[in-house]
């Protein structure tokens, strides 16, 4: 249970799921997006550097017999040993940005991936004090020196924006009803760098009783966003990143 994952609306929207075979989410967080795509791949591998947080996921999700476990950081050498397996699909949502090796993992990523498969990343390219992460790219081509160096094919990056309904829809009923619980939260956490040290994480007791009800509600927030048509739209990487949701596409 976290806030509304609008990030898998980018992935649904940009890399639609079929029936996937063997996929591997790097940084699965909440496990929410995992959750929506069981029925959509054979086996799904969930690898996370937090290692409390995976078993929380074990615990909730092991019980359909899909998924497979791994504690490990996509960006330290001997990634692809340690899984020993190849995928078709490896996508992560809102973690390239908290990678402090993206070569590495980029790299990491290609020796996993089967040829022909699929790597999607989407991430916010913001630096401090605004963003929270570590990585960020000023230009494209940065980014895309990386994204050939490590063995890809082929690739693209865009940026995508939400479009004017989408983000009135959501400011009303996600942003302004969290802005006003928040504002009498006494907490004041620090910005996470792993989903285990979130607030939402930590404080995941005192909403399990509701967790039907919020997810409904999150079902229901992704059902609006749509009425008007595509939540997102795309334009070609511009001059600048910087500030912009990046995507990033390529194939082994």
């Amino acid at each position: 249970m976290h806030d509304f994952p609008l990030r898998d609306e980018i992935l649904f929207q940009f890399a639609p799921p079929t029936v996937w075979n063997d996929v591997l989410e790097i940084g699965p967080g909440s496990g929410f997006t995992a959750y929506r795509l069981r029925s959509q791949f054979r086996a799904m591998t969930l690898a996370d550097i937090a290692a409390e947080s995976l078993e929380t996921l074990r615990n909730e999700l092991g019980a359909s017999g899909r998924f497979d476990w791994l504690v490990a950081d996509v960006a330290s050498p001997g990634f692809a040993a340690r899984l020993n397996r190849s995928f078709d699909v490896i996508y992560g949502l809102d973690v390239f940005e908290y990678i402090s090796d993206p070569a590495t993992c980029l790299r990491n990523c290609a020796e996993v991936l089967r040829p022909g498969g699929l790597l999607f990343f989407s991430y916010p390219n913001v630096p401090p004090p605004k963003g929270d992460g570590v990585t960020w790219f000023e230009y494209s081509g940065e980014l895309e020196r990386l994204i050939e160096a490590a063995g890809f094919a082929r690739w693209e990056v865009f940026v995508v924006h939400i479009r004017p309904a989408a983000a009135l829809v959501y400011s009303l009923l996600h942003e302004w009803p969290l802005y006003c619980y928040r504002t009498f939260r006494t907490e004041c956490p620090r910005r996470p760098q792993t989903y285990d040290t979130t607030w939402a994480f930590r404080n995941r007791g005192r909403f399990t009783p509701f967790k039907v009800a919020i997810h409904a509600t999150w079902l229901l927030i992704a059902s609006v966003l749509q009425i008007a048509g595509p939540v997102f739209c795309r334009k070609p990487a511009p001059a600048s990143l910087l500030g912009q949701q990046v995507v990033l596409t390529a194939w082994r």
